[in-house]
């Protein structure tokens, strides 16, 4: 009897042995990341603070007041480190104007609906944009301060526009190839339009300001009525 219940005992005490043997393996296995890949991640996380500071900088003081050094102090880090990713504040346009194309796209993706295309539809619309534009009102403005000290950047506003215009799949299909890019050029300068016409809504008087989206919406409305 003592017998059989040392041999039933040994599997469990091996079993549990085996079990710990096979923690401790699997903990031992598990990769670990190398210095380089450290690094890269660290430097990665520094990039996207400093981004994060810059859209943070611009939505508060606007393009031109933005400074190198007020981008790293709200980043806390340096200028130095700065340096190691930017060359200038100028490259940080590229996150801002990526971060308006997200926001601006998803209103814009409304108008692929037949239903918008009404006058009271496009009002409406109007309503959508302007929702879009008081949640990111500071880099509206900052975006278009930069089109004037930036020339380049100015220069892909239309280009810009229109590839967001090309994701209207509905809207364009009934074009032809020959009426399809004098439509995306004037839908894009539109759109460009309707930015600062929601600026001068929201700065106005309320009763102005209800006009001046209204007849926006007209003016739209008119614009691709025979198109």
């Amino acid at each position: 009897m003592s017998g059989d219940a040392g041999i039933k005992a040994g599997p469990g005490r091996g079993s549990k042995t085996g079990a710990g043997s096979s923690r401790r393996a699997s903990r031992t296995d598990a990769p670990v990341p190398t210095k380089s890949a450290l690094r890269s991640e660290l430097k990665e996380f520094t990039r996207e603070r400093l981004i994060l500071a810059a859209l943070t900088a611009f939505a508060e003081n606007g393009y031109r007041l933005t400074t190198v050094d007020s981008i790293v102090q709200l980043a806390g880090t340096t200028t130095t480190t700065f340096y190691r990713h930017f060359a200038s504040k100028h490259d940080l346009i590229e996150p801002l104007r990526q971060h308006l194309q997200e926001h601006v796209q998803g209103v814009l993706q409304l108008l692929d609906s037949p239903e918008v295309w009404t006058r009271e539809g496009l009002r409406k619309w109007l309503d959508s944009y302007t929702a879009m534009w008081t949640d990111n009102q500071g880099l509206c403005e900052a975006y278009w301060e930069a089109t004037h000290v930036e020339p380049d950047f100015a220069r892909r506003a239309i280009p810009d526009m229109e590839i967001m215009i090309d994701s209207l799949t509905h809207l364009l299909a009934p074009l032809s190839k020959t009426e399809r890019e004098p439509f995306r050029v004037k839908l894009s300068l539109l759109l460009l339009l309707a930015d600062r016409a929601v600026y001068l809504a929201k700065i106005s008087e309320a009763d102005l300001g209800e006009a001046i989206l209204d007849e926006f919406a007209l003016i739209l409305f008119r614009s691709f009525a025979s198109d």
